[in-house]
């Protein structure tokens, strides 16, 4: 995804049904509507939805949304987004930080997003990659972080959110688990419509961003990893 002033949410997501119903409404929870007679300050708004596609020979990846304004975002379907039986983490994730990142090179300097705010949703281990190792996405991860100031969130059902997180790089305060099932799933978009709204008026993400989700987890799906 990304803003005009800018910033850009990119998300890699997870289970198809949970994933299409969790989503569904957050572009809708995403709108900023000022109070009447109240001017907004936030800037346009852009999503990038990636949907990876794997098959025994290789990994490639269908754009759902690019650079799609928040506003005109229709409601995700199953006939759009739907399992192919494998997870190809690593190749998820690189694939889409090198498709953007050659977009984003192209891209005239006045309409480059301001920020990046990567977010990586998974509910299995990877299994099927055959490009891109943990090392190499590491070494990615690290140097769009250093160099452009690109934000990750890794968020996990049913693995060790923390510590897959931990080898690709990314901290332990941007990772979670969440419980895998539908009002877990909901309650990660709910965070995400307010942490990424939330990102679009300062730079920085709030380390609040993960506390009701890791609660729910804590509750219902085990104890935390962070």
């Amino acid at each position: 995804f990304h803003a005009s002033a800018r910033i850009r949410t990119l998300f890699l997501p997870a289970s198809p049904t949970l994933f299409v119903s969790g989503f569904r409404p957050f572009p809708r929870l995403f709108i900023y509507r000022p109070r009447p007679r109240q001017k907004s300050t936030l800037h346009a708004a852009f999503l990038t939805l990636l949907w990876l596609v794997v098959d025994y020979r290789s990994c490639s990846y269908v754009s759902l949304h690019n650079r799609a304004n928040i506003k005109d975002v229709k409601p995700l379907t199953n006939k759009q987004y739907f399992v192919r039986g494998s997870t190809a983490l690593l190749d998820a994730v690189g694939i889409a930080i090198d498709a953007v990142g050659r977009h984003l090179s192209h891209t005239p300097e006045p309409e480059r997003p301001a920020r990046v705010l990567f977010v990586i949703t998974t509910d299995g281990m990877e299994n099927a990659s055959k490009t891109y190792s943990a090392e190499k996405v590491r070494g990615i991860i690290e140097h769009q972080k250093s160099k452009y100031s690109w934000e990750f969130l890794f968020l996990g059902a049913d693995i060790d959110a923390i510590g897959v997180a931990a080898d690709l790089g990314i901290d332990a305060s941007k990772a979670v688990n969440f419980c895998h099932d539908s009002a877990g799933v909901g309650l990660v978009y709910e965070s995400l419509s307010t942490l990424t709204t939330n990102f679009r008026k300062s730079k920085f993400l709030e380390k609040i961003w993960k506390d009701k989700i890791e609660k729910d987890h804590q509750k219902r799906g085990g104890k935390s990893n962070a």
